[in-house]
């Protein structure tokens, strides 16, 4: 069992995992945690659909204009250095 294995190598936090008390807590814990996890998920959707609805998207905002990206193509197309 995962519990059996990370207690071997030291990376338990003080529950008693060998007891039937001890494996409960920690059950709950991690159906706690599950949840938790699950809610945060819910969250961070909703929140960039309400994002979406307003008219905004994620991402990286562009660091070129329209125009500077076709003559940075073109220099390309051309085999000149758009450095000079």
């Amino acid at each position: 069992m995962i519990i059996d294995q990370l207690a071997q190598i030291g990376h338990f936090w003080g529950f008693f995992h060998w007891t039937r008390i001890g494996m409960l807590l920690f059950n709950i814990c991690a159906a706690f945690s599950e949840m938790e996890r699950e809610l945060i998920k819910e969250r961070v959707n909703a929140g960039l659909e309400a994002a979406r609805d307003k008219g905004r998207k994620g991402g990286r905002p562009k660091s070129l204009s329209p125009e500077e990206a076709e003559t940075i193509r073109d220099l390309r197309k051309s085999s000149k250095s758009a450095c000079g």
